[in-house]
């Protein structure tokens, strides 16, 4: 094997930075977070071990331990895999294929298991406390077989009666709070944070696969269920003027701000608002109709990447839309304010932003304060509207050019 020629000494500290890295990782998602710090706790206990290895200076590694500390350090890294991804991959994959998850993880145990009992602590004369410390840490590998927590089965179950809808209403409302509390899907951030993480599963795997997709329609039940509960979710970032995305910044025009699109709520091609936000198969977002005319063109790339496509499917990007749909609520304010005060330089902005939608519903079932001012503002946007069209079908009229017999007529008369 090529580690093996790199000599014992060089593939101990190799381990030994693995180990370390590992230890770094923080932050494990609710549904594996005892059985993965278990597992980062055990393997940082063989930091002593793997010291005292590297340490020996005159005793020369028996060929056998040799392929043992390879086979550790094959499963040191699918360990590392398997633990970032438990601290950073999709709570909610986590818990719907937690059958894979859990199956990956007792695949790891067992191949750090056979790996260790192929290291002679003996023929490497490894002090007693240091033995006692690995064969403790191998007991526990071996008692953690199969063991799966009842949460874990619970909030699955909880998943799949939302997605079946199997309950009623009212329980409905139980299950959601529930999986809010336990997934920690509490706020615009976990959801957003929630979303790239299945955006990034989707480039991982190349095609939307229909598991994506039932995933972030849980996500949007998620995300509804939230702004229901909390309607005056990011307040504090509203009232200071930040953006809940984080993404863009507000155009400060006399003593009010127009808000900026996040470059993430625009198609990276028409670099417009997206109303249908799809995902391609490679994670990128893009609006339905501009990738549809890409696509429509025979071109076989991601128009933002330059990668090849695996597929033309198209996956619905409903978190997203719905995370564009409440940054269009909470900001058609600022237009409103703009509007209210005669300013018509953001016109353009009022019907980007969706403040159309609201001005009739509030024009039809307002209070009458606010259906007269409702209307006042519709009637300004549709005379801009006019105007705007009007210029443009001046500047796009044929200009006539005089006939020559009515010239000719003219001049004989």
């Amino acid at each position: 094997m090529e580690e093996e020629e790199k000599g014992g000494g060089e593939v101990v500290e190799i381990l030994i930075k693995t180990v370390n890295e590992i230890a770094s990782i923080s932050d494990y998602r609710y549904t594996v977070k005892k059985q993965y710090c278990n597992l980062a706790r055990r393997l940082k206990l063989l930091i002593p071990m793997l010291e005292e290895i590297r340490d020996i200076k005159d005793s020369i590694i028996p060929q056998q331990t040799l392929k043992a500390l390879v086979m550790l350090k094959q499963a040191l890294d699918c360990a590392k895999d398997l633990l970032m991804f438990g601290s950073e991959g999709s709570k909610i994959y986590l818990v719907l294929e937690r059958e894979q998850i859990m199956n990956k993880y007792h695949e790891v145990t067992a191949k750090l298991e056979q790996a260790l009992s192929g290291i002679s602590c003996e023929s490497l004369d490894i002090s007693d406390e240091v033995k006692e410390q690995v064969e403790l840490v191998l007991a526990q590998f071996r008692r953690a077989k199969g063991r799966v927590d009842a949460d874990d089965v619970e909030l699955y179950e909880d998943l799949l009666s939302l997605y079946n809808k199997t309950h009623d209403s009212a329980s409905d409302l139980a299950v959601l709070r529930r999986l809010c509390e336990k997934l920690q899907l509490m706020g615009i951030s976990d959801l957003t944070l929630e979303s790239l993480a299945l955006h990034e599963m989707v480039a991982a795997t190349g095609d939307p696969e229909e598991s994506i997709e039932k995933m972030s329609m849980l996500l949007k039940k998620i995300k509804d269920f939230v702004q229901t509960e909390n309607p005056n979710l990011e307040a504090p970032a509203r009232e200071n003027n930040l953006l809940p995305s984080g993404s863009g910044q507000a155009i400060v025009d006399g003593s009010h701000q127009m808000p900026v699109i996040p470059d993430d709520f625009r198609c990276p091609i028409s670099l417009e608002l997206m109303k249908d936000p799809v995902i391609v198969s490679t994670g990128q977002t893009y609006e339905r109709s501009c990738i549809e005319k890409w696509l429509g063109a025979r071109h076989d790339t991601c128009p933002k990447t330059q990668q090849k496509l695996t597929s033309t499917a198209l996956t619905p990007n409903y978190v997203l839309r719905s995370l564009i749909a409440q940054w269009n609520r909470e900001n058609a304010a600022a237009v409103l304010v703009h509007l209210c005060s005669g300013d018509q330089k953001h016109m353009v902005e009022a019907q980007e932003l969706g403040v159309m939608g609201p001005l009739v519903d509030l024009a039809q079932n307002g209070t009458d304060r606010g259906k007269r001012k409702a209307q006042q503002l519709l009637e300004c946007i549709s005379r801009f509207l006019e105007q705007q069209n009007h210029s443009q079908a001046q500047t796009e009229a044929p200009i006539e050019q005089p006939q020559p017999s009515s010239m000719a007529n003219s001049g004989d008369s």
